[in-house]
């Protein structure tokens, strides 16, 4: 996944854009030593990102978002 990708994804995961359609059960786990490469769509890993890292205070947690991109660069392709 490249940069523009993950920046994608983080502007589609912050709006309010429905998201419950998309399946991301290919990513889950993306965070194991042992996770394979994995093709998703760019909507599947906003509603990852969502998931991980949108607090209900409506802020985003840093730590956890750095975690995504760092994991998604190398473990997902986007289709």
């Amino acid at each position: 996944m490249t940069n523009a990708q993950f920046k994608q994804a983080c502007e589609l995961a912050f709006s309010y854009v429905d998201l419950s359609h998309e399946n991301d059960s290919v990513i889950c786990g993306f965070g194991l030593p042992d996770f394979e490469q994995v093709y998703a769509r760019i909507g599947a890993v906003a509603k990852c990102i969502r998931w991980q890292c949108c607090q209900l205070n409506g802020g985003v947690d840093g730590e956890a978002l750095e975690e995504c991109r760092r994991n998604f660069r190398h473990k997902v392709i986007v289709c």
